[in-house]
């Protein structure tokens, strides 16, 4: 009984020490040597008009993030999101997820509203990414942007 009772707690540390260290999916470095991924993929997001959503991504030296690996969501009522439009970015050959876009340094991104409310309101967003630090082989797990703008000026 104690062996089997060794072997179960055995287990349930090696699935915390999994699961501790999940945000940095692929690891093969210390996680002091890797940037939050807040600071990897600085985000900027505004209203380039009233219909138009402008998104600005500043990305750190050596990291770089999956243009397939996107998603945006309106979660105020009375906002639509139309089809993205990207920046033309860079075609490698990924070791995980094999022929992919990807940017690097920068990347801008335009969204058509397609709907929006009677009357101004701020619009909550949900912005979701994935990147990799490059030079040290480590993939992040997907990254998710909760951002609010003030509704926009007509």
């Amino acid at each position: 009984m104690l062996n089997k009772h060794s072997l179960i707690l055995s287990m349930f540390c090696i699935l915390l020490c999994t699961i501790t260290r999940a945000p940095y999916a692929f690891q093969n470095t210390t996680s002091e040597e890797l940037l939050d991924p807040a600071e990897a993929f600085k985000i900027l997001v505004s209203f380039e008009t009233p219909e138009t959503l402008h998104i600005e991504y500043a990305i750190a030296e050596g990291y770089y993030l999956y243009r397939d690996r996107f998603r945006f969501t309106a979660k105020t009522n009375g906002y639509s999101l139309g089809t993205p439009e990207f920046s033309k970015g860079k075609m490698v050959d990924d070791d995980y997820f094999g022929q992919v876009e990807t940017y690097h340094q920068r990347t801008e991104i335009k969204i058509p509203l397609l709907n929006t409310p009677d009357s101004p309101k701020p619009l909550a967003l949900e912005i979701t990414s994935q990147g990799c630090a490059g030079e040290l082989a480590v993939c992040y797990q997907p990254y998710t942007h909760n951002i609010t703008l003030p509704a926009p000026a007509l």
